[in-house]
């Protein structure tokens, strides 16, 4: 049964770059679920279902635009500071009204 919610879990967590354990507590509130359906673990209908559900009301959440990031302080940390890279990127990219030519 766990070989049919597996491959689910590991796309979700490449869509949504949550580590294993922070989507085991933040889904089930077991932070080696990922690790043990990794070692061939057997789950119940329930406990997919409870997976299933975090599952879309995190999807619902990113298509409304209210998804917080989740994860360890350094892995949000990480991605604040590549965004606010690329936002300054963006910013210094684009020419400003005072930079035009002088008459």
């Amino acid at each position: 049964m766990s070989h049919q919610i597996l491959p689910i879990v590991e796309r979700f967590l490449r869509e949504s770059d949550i580590p294993p354990s922070v989507f085991g507590r933040e889904a089930v509130k077991d932070p080696r679920l990922v690790s043990d359906l990794r070692a061939g673990r057997e789950v119940g209908s329930k406990l997919r279902q409870r997976v299933a559900d975090y599952i879309d009301a995190w999807r619902a959440q990113k298509t409304a635009g209210t998804t917080a990031l989740i994860g360890d302080r350094r892995t949000i940390a990480g991605r604040l500071r590549a965004e606010a890279v690329q936002s300054s990127a963006k910013a210094s990219s684009v020419p400003r009204a005072d930079q035009g030519q002088r008459p």
